[in-house]
């Protein structure tokens, strides 16, 4: 399953990039520059293009306007159009790390992870304290299996920024798949002192309680998941393993059945799995 990034790092993208932008813009270009950031805050992204045509009308060798529309084409999932916005950006600045950061996000989430890495790598050197780099990589090593490579990204993320909860969550996530379910929950438990209603960090150390048949515990941390976010899909699926484990066929099959019908992007083998599981518990 693809992710995309967090709208509060790509609301400090948009900030950073106007940010850097004004230092070189006269004083119109600035103005449709505001005008433009307001409207990607808003979603008005059509408004928002017409602003950022005329800021590059008047700075036509100014990489942040290629950058902004490229970003705009990312959160409109177009994304060829914004790789070659992008394209344009890393030509007129070639250390341009978020650039670099944005179009490898473009090729992830068009399949092409070896030029993702590439570019997550590459963002890396031009900036090696660039959290969403690191982040972005991790996660790709994550969802390719390769947990080990995952998990030293996260490191790094947690090292440059130890107050979010994030880089712990998903730390705790490489952790668990590697059996390190101890260091897992120490990990999901930071997670949660950071950010008390972080519901995935409670699924997740729900799930590590699980695989060492702390049932109890598991199932506390998925009600309370469950609590924070009724329609967090995977958590009722989860809840129902522990149902079952515990000998709560009628429990289990009903987690199953709302698993199903919030029917949650991507977690295939988790669906599979639970119509098997209703077929058995009938």
């Amino acid at each position: 399953m693809k992710k995309v990034i967090p709208i509060l790092l790509l609301l400090a993208f948009i900030s950073l990039t106007v940010t850097a932008a004004f230092a070189a813009a006269g004083p119109l270009s600035r103005r449709y520059l505001e005008q433009a950031k307001e409207k990607i805050g808003q979603k008005q992204y059509k408004e928002a293009l017409e602003d950022l045509e005329k800021f590059q009308e008047l700075e036509p060798g100014s990489p942040f306007g290629f950058q902004l529309v490229g970003y705009i084409y990312y959160r409109q999932n177009k994304y060829e159009e914004a790789v070659l916005k992008f394209n344009r950006a890393i030509e007129i600045k070639p250390d341009f790390s978020n650039a670099f950061l944005y179009r490898g996000r473009c090729y992830y989430l068009l399949n092409l992870e070896s030029d993702a890495k590439k570019d997550y790598e590459k963002a890396i050197q031009l900036n090696p304290k660039s959290i969403d780099a690191y982040f972005n990589l991790g996660e790709l090593y994550r969802l390719s299996g390769q947990f080990k490579k995952a998990r030293e990204n996260f490191d790094k993320v947690i090292k440059l920024s130890p107050k979010d909860p994030k880089g712990y969550n998903y730390r705790g996530m490489v952790e668990r798949e590697l059996r390190m379910y101890e260091q897992a929950i120490n990990d999901h438990t930071k997670a949660i002192y950071l950010k008390p209603e972080y519901s995935s960090a409670y699924m997740n150390r729900g799930r590590a309680q699980m695989e060492k048949n702390r049932n109890a515990l598991a199932l506390e941390d998925l009600n309370t998941a469950i609590k924070l976010n009724p329609r967090y899909g995977p958590a009722y699926y989860y809840r129902g393993m522990v149902y079952e484990k515990l000998g709560k066929a009628g429990n289990a099959a009903a987690d199953f059945e709302e698993f199903l019908k919030i029917n949650p992007r991507g977690y295939e083998n988790q669906k599979r799995n639970a119509k098997r599981k209703l077929e058995s518990l009938k």
